[in-house]
């Protein structure tokens, strides 16, 4: 498991996109939009230098509309060097979910952010990392701090993996966690805390949820 924390802060500007999204990254918005969501859009977010770019999908879910669903379209392009058991490193790519009540206007900001910290600071993202501080960056008053990513589980085998003519994009899921949280992540593990989540079915959706530690 992998712990990261942020550095300078990263502001971002989003824009409608107006260019032609290229084929693969098309086909990753397609692939998503059919599997869990309903009215795509895409917009396009800058880092502060403007020189870094990751589109961002939005889609409302389509069961209950006040479900705001966020994926990440490019962030599969970069590397995503994980550790395997035999020591050796394996480019997993990746693109990101997040998923939140629609007031909670800051979650692209805060999906986008973990992907700029893997396409400009390699940071790894596998099931099981916690990117440190992210949360905070943008809301310093809630107990959610930091997020915990794990498989996309919210839509079982609904969104499969996206498979492209030189490799296959997987998708995580950003789940937003506390420091007690992560605390007893630290001492037992991702796993325990997803089962103690689901013991106590917190709403993945509220970002004002407060801690179950």
């Amino acid at each position: 498991m992998r712990f990261f924390g942020p550095g300078q802060m990263i502001i971002l500007r989003g824009h409608k996109n107006n260019m032609e999204i290229p084929a693969h990254r098309k086909k990753i918005a397609h692939t998503v939009t059919q599997a869990i969501g309903i009215e795509p859009s895409v917009r396009t977010y800058l880092d502060e230098k403007e020189q870094h770019s990751i589109d961002l999908l939005s889609l409302t879910d389509p069961e209950t509309r006040a479900i705001k669903i966020y994926c990440s379209i490019g962030v599969s392009e970069s590397n995503n060097l994980v550790r395997q058991q035999d020591g050796n490193f394996k480019n997993v790519p990746v693109e990101l979910l997040m998923t939140g009540y629609e007031p909670f206007d800051s979650i692209p900001n805060i999906l986008v952010t973990c992907g700029f910290y893997i396409t400009k600071n390699q940071w790894v993202c596998q099931p099981g990392a916690v990117f440190r501080k992210i949360i905070e960056i943008y809301h310093g008053d809630k107990e959610m701090k930091h997020v915990m990513f794990v498989p996309p589980f919210l839509w079982g085998d609904r969104l499969p993996a996206v498979e492209q003519e030189d490799k296959t994009v997987y998708f995580l899921l950003a789940v937003p966690i506390s420091d007690q949280e992560l605390e007893y992540l630290e001492q037992h593990g991702s796993q325990k805390l997803e089962a103690l989540f689901e013991q106590h079915n917190i709403d993945l959706f509220d970002l004002d949820r407060k801690s179950i530690l």
